[in-house]
């Protein structure tokens, strides 16, 4: 198994997953209000070693300096971390079960994402996926809707430019402002709809016991 073909196949399960994404919350990614949430949440987030050595030098330095910033950025920023890492290595796995396959190259529909999701298994570590996902998701709301809200991100900003590590502050940043768009309801009525259906896709296809 060339390195090539499975970093193309860890690729492709991305878009593939970005691709379930959309089916599953299509409403939200087609209204004007919430589009950027879910983009947010659904892609960027679960893209963000895209941005290579960047993101990186960043991860790197936030293990250096996380216990000066305030409490409530550090976890979340930790937060995203542990969703990537997480995320990353489920990826990988998932990539070489779909070579192992005899994934010729071609994108593959979400029946067949399943397929492979199911095969590779790992269910403890798509829980802690799917629990830091929802945290994550329930941090920012808070964020974005309390009166500390605006007030905690100026000192978090200026610690992270002087710490070198804007491209995580700038990732919760862009959650911040994209929650802001969303009425609280129809941010409830999103989330609820994320805590259900994944659930449903984790417990169906991997087991609930």
């Amino acid at each position: 198994m060339s390195d090539t073909l499975l970093e193309k196949a860890r690729l492709e399960i991305m878009q593939a997953q970005t691709r379930r994404f959309k089916e599953f919350y299509g409403e939200y990614f087609n209204r004007e209000d919430s589009a950027d949430l879910v983009n947010f949440f659904m892609d960027k987030i679960y893209n963000l070693d895209s941005q290579g050595d960047i993101i990186q030098t960043a991860i790197n330095t936030f293990g250096k300096i996380k216990n000066k910033l305030p409490a409530e950025i550090k976890q979340s920023i930790q937060d995203v971390i542990d969703l990537n890492d997480v995320t990353h290595q489920m990826d990988e796995g998932m990539a070489a079960v779909l070579v192992e396959r005899g994934w010729t190259g071609d994108a593959i529909e979400t029946k067949e994402l399943t397929e492979v999701y199911k095969q590779y298994g790992h269910r403890a570590e798509r829980i802690k996926q799917l629990e830091v996902m929802i945290d994550t998701l329930e941090f920012s709301h808070q964020l974005a809707h309390s009166a500390l809200g605006k007030v905690m991100l100026g000192p978090a900003r200026l610690a992270a430019r002087l710490f070198r590590v804007m491209v995580l502050f700038e990732f919760l940043e862009e959650g911040y402002l994209a929650t802001r768009k969303v009425s609280a309801e129809d941010f409830n009525d999103f989330l609820h709809k994320v805590e259900e259906k994944e659930w449903e896709y984790l417990y169906g296809n991997l087991g609930k016991v």
